[in-house]
């Protein structure tokens, strides 16, 4: 769940959302 922590962050996110594109999308699904 470290993840959706660094998401909420907008620093994090934006790696986070470059970094892990497919997996945020199905983590968004989930959650």
């Amino acid at each position: 769940m470290s993840q959706y922590h660094k998401l909420y962050t907008p620093q994090d996110s934006a790696v986070v959302f470059i970094d892990h594109q497919p997996q945020m999308t199905f983590g968004v699904a989930n959650a």
